[in-house]
């Protein structure tokens, strides 16, 4: 029974098809995130805000659009090989978010945004490289 498991669980990994521009989506969404919280946390809430909301909708339809593309959607918190990517993935948001309201701080809005951008881009690498270790821990590839 757990080898029936295991067989329909690499089959639906194989199947899973990634939407078309999903990593960079969420890549722009998380510098978005980056921008509109370092924003807020330094004074200029109604741009941050509106940033914020930008990203928040931003990733809620590339999750709307992987469902829709497959029938389902494989959440990033969850165990195993993937754990790696997830933590990868987090720390970039966080560093990125520390780093950019340093620089904001400072009164330095450009290398804010270039930490923003360098965060986002971390993100994308996590993100393509867990569905790797996704299909791979599944045996899908």
């Amino acid at each position: 029974m757990v080898d029936d498991v295991r067989r329909t669980q690499a089959a639906l990994a194989r199947q899973l098809t990634v939407p078309a521009w999903y990593d960079e989506g969420l890549a722009v969404a998380v510098t978005a995130l980056v921008v509109g919280v370092s924003t807020t946390l330094n004074g200029r809430t109604p741009g941050g805000l509106l940033l914020f909301l930008g990203a928040a909708s931003m990733m809620g339809w590339q999750v709307r659009r992987f469902r829709e593309h497959n029938g389902m959607w494989v959440s990033g918190l969850r165990g195993g090989a993937t754990v790696a990517s997830t933590v990868a993935a987090a720390v970039a948001i966080i560093a990125a978010m520390a780093g950019a309201t340093a620089a904001g701080q400072r009164g330095w809005w450009w290398l804010a945004v270039v930490i923003a951008v360098a965060g986002a881009a971390v993100y994308w690498l996590a993100s393509k490289r867990w569905m790797v270790r996704y299909r791979r821990e599944t045996g899908a590839s």
